[in-house]
C-alpha cells in the first residue's frame, strides 16, 4: 500500500538517487507518522508522487542483522526486547537519525546515528529477509559528552560527485569525509570556514544555519540548506562556505 507523505520536520529526505533515471527516487529516515518524531525508519520516497513505495526498515518489526566492519561480530533483533530499542547504540537506528546519503556505485545508504561515533550503512543489494546493517566506529566522528547537546550531531550527509561522501554537524566544526569502498576510511577535515564575504552570517550560528540537508552538483561542490533555508556552498578543498 502507497502512504501519503507530508515533508515536515517529522521527515527527513536524505538522500538523492545520482542519475536521471532514478531521478524520482529518494530516501527518507522517519517516524511513524505526523508528530513522531522517533527517526527510525528508512522508507524508499517517490519523490514525483510523494508516496512511500517501500519501507526498508521499521523499528520493532523488520528482522535486521547488524554486523561490525572491523570485529565482524553480528547481533540480530532477538537481542532487543520492545523496550529498549530507544537510545540503545547496538540497535541500527536506536539514537535516531538526521542525515544519511545514498551512493548508487555501491547501492548503498549510509547514515550516522545521533550522539553516536560510528558510520552504518545499508546494503540495498541484499536479497536477505533480515536487513544487513554494518557499523565501522572512529575516533574522526565527535560524539557529545551530554546527550542534550546538539552540536556535534550530524545532520547534513550526501555523496559528492567524486565518490566519496561527506557529512557536517549542526555547528559545521566536524566536516567528515568517509570513502564507499568495501571497508570504508573515514576523516575529519577539521571545521568549515566561513566566507569573507558572508557579512556576518556564519555556518556556524545555531540560529541561522544548523540542521536542514546538503546536496551536491557535477562540479565538486556541496551545497548546505539549513534548516531556516539558508543556503551555503561549500569547497570541499578550501572548507569556505559561502552564503548564498
Amino acid at each position: 500500500m502507497k502512504m501519503k507523505l507530508l515533508l515536515t520536520s517529522s521527515l527527513i529526505i536524505t538522500a538523492l538517487a545520482a542519475t536521471a533515471q532514478q531521478s524520482n527516487k529518494a530516501w527518507a529516515i522517519t517516524g511513524d507518522g505526523n508528530k513522531d518524531f522517533m527517526w527510525m525508519n528508512v522508507r524508499q520516497v517517490n519523490l514525483s508522487t510523494g508516496t512511500i513505495e517501500k519501507t526498508i526498515f521499521e523499528r520493532s518489526k523488520t528482522k535486521f542483522t547488524i554486523t561490525d566492519a572491523v570485529s565482524k561480530k553480528t547481533v540480530d533483533q532477538t537481542a532487543f526486547a520492545d523496550n529498549n530499542i530507544f537510545n540503545a547504540s547496538a540497535y541500527p537506528t536506536g539514537t535516531m537519525v538526521a542525515g544519511a546519503a545514498y551512493d548508487k556505485r555501491s547501492n548503498r545508504l549510509y547514515f550516522i546515528p545521533m550522539r553516536m561515533g560510528e558510520l552504518r550503512w545499508i546494503d540495498l543489494d541484499s536479497r536477505s529477509q533480515s536487513i544487513k546493517f554494518y557499523a565501522m566506529s572512529s575516533p574522526e566522528l565527535k560524539v557529545s559528552t551530554t546527550a542534550v547537546d546538539e552540536a556535534d550531531h550530524i545532520t547534513r550527509m550526501v555523496i559528492a560527485a567524486d565518490g566519496n561522501g561527506y557529512a557536517v554537524s549542526n555547528d559545521g566544526n566536524s566536516f567528515i569525509k568517509f570513502t564507499t569502498a568495501k571497508k570504508p576510511v573515514i576523516s575529519n577535515l577539521g571545521n568549515l570556514i566561513d566566507d569573507e564575504k558572508n557579512n556576518g552570517l556564519s555556518i556556524h550560528n545555531k540560529c541561522s544555519s544548523w540542521g536542514g540537508d546538503m546536496v551536491a552538483d557535477a562540479f565538486g561542490k556541496l551545497y548546505i540548506i539549513s534548516a531556516t533555508h539558508n543556503v551555503f556552498d561549500v569547497d570541499i578543498k578550501s572548507r569556505i562556505a559561502t552564503f548564498r
